[in-house]
C-alpha cells in the first residue's frame, strides 16, 4: 500500500544462544565502558513512504497544541500511564535522548524497531508544539570495533566511518527523521574520563585489576526502580571481580 513499508528483512550474521539462556549478570551492574553492543543483521526495506521526511516534519508542526491534547506516556518507574509533562520551566522545551548504535556490523531488526519507535515519539513531541532536542549518539570506540578492524585489516575509522554511513542509509530508508544531534564518543572523552573519576572517587564505581571500571550498583538505594529487579538477581553467574 501507498506510504508503507513493504517489507523488512533480517540478515543475520551474529552469534545465536540456546532458547531460554542469556549472558551472565554482573554483581555490581554493568561496566562504566562505551559497550553498548550493536548486533551483526543488517536490515533492509524494499519500499517505503513517498513523502519527504523533511514535509513531514513541517506539516506535524502545523497541528495541535499539547495543551489542547495532551499526551499520556507509560512510566517504567510507576508502572502506571501518566500525563506528560515536561521538565522545562516554561513547558516548551523537551529534551530526548536515545542510545545509538556500537558501530561495528550492520543494524538489524531489533534497532529498527527501536528507532522507528522513538521517531513515532519525536513526531508526536513536535506535533504537540514542544521545541524537541533529540540526541542520538555513535559509540565509535569499543572493543568490538578495534577486534573488527583488527580482523579486516582496517583502520578503527575507516570501520567506523562505513558502519554509520549503513547505518543513516537504513534509518532515512524507514523515514525516520535525523535528530537534533549525533555526537561521536570520541569526541567527549574528556568528559567521559572526568565523570567516571568522579563516580570512583564517590565511592559509586569501582576499579578491577584488568583495568575495568564499574558502577557500584549497591551505593544507590534506588537501582532497580525502573527495571523491577532485585540486587540479589545480578548475582547468579556473575563473573567475579575484586572487591572495592
Amino acid at each position: 500500500a501507498p506510504g508503507a513499508v513493504r517489507a523488512l528483512h533480517a540478515r543475520d550474521g551474529g552469534e545465536r544462544r540456546a532458547p531460554g539462556t542469556a549472558r551472565a549478570a554482573k554483581p555490581h551492574g554493568a561496566p562504566l565502558s562505551l559497550a553498548h553492543a550493536a548486533g551483526s543483521r543488517r536490515f533492509t526495506v524494499s519500499a517505503v513512504s513517498s513523502a519527504d521526511a523533511a514535509s513531514s516534519a513541517a506539516a506535524e508542526n502545523d497541528a495541535h497544541t499539547s495543551e489542547a491534547h495532551p499526551m499520556f506516556l507509560h512510566n517504567t518507574q510507576t508502572r502506571k500511564k501518566e500525563r506528560f509533562v515536561p521538565r522545562d520551566a516554561s513547558g516548551k522545551t523537551v529534551s530526548m535522548y536515545v542510545c545509538g548504535v556500537t558501530v561495528y556490523d550492520y543494524s538489524h531488526i531489533g534497532h529498527a524497531r527501536v528507532y522507528v519507535a522513538f521517531d513515532v515519539l519525536f513526531r508526536q513531541l513536535r506535533s504537540l508544539g514542544y521545541d524537541v532536542t533529540y540526541v542520538r549518539n555513535f559509540t565509535d570506540v569499543d572493543d568490538k570495533i578495534i577486534k573488527r578492524a583488527n580482523e579486516n585489516g582496517e583502520t578503527c575509522d575507516a570501520l567506523v566511518d562505513r558502519f554509520i554511513d549503513a547505518f543513516r542509509e537504513d534509518v532515512k530508508s524507514l523515514n525516520c527523521l535525523p535528530p537534533t544531534a549525533e555526537p561521536k564518543a570520541t569526541k567527549h572523552m574528556d568528559e567521559i574520563i572526568d565523570m567516571t573519576e568522579r563516580l570512583v572517587k564517590s565511592g559509586n564505581a569501582y576499579s578491577t585489576n584488568d583495568g575495568d571500571v564499574y558502577f557500584a550498583v549497591d551505593s544507590l538505594p534506588e537501582y532497580g526502580a525502573l527495571s523491577g529487579r532485585k540486587l540479589s538477581d545480578n548475582m547468579a553467574g556473575a563473573a567475579p571481580r575484586r572487591a572495592r
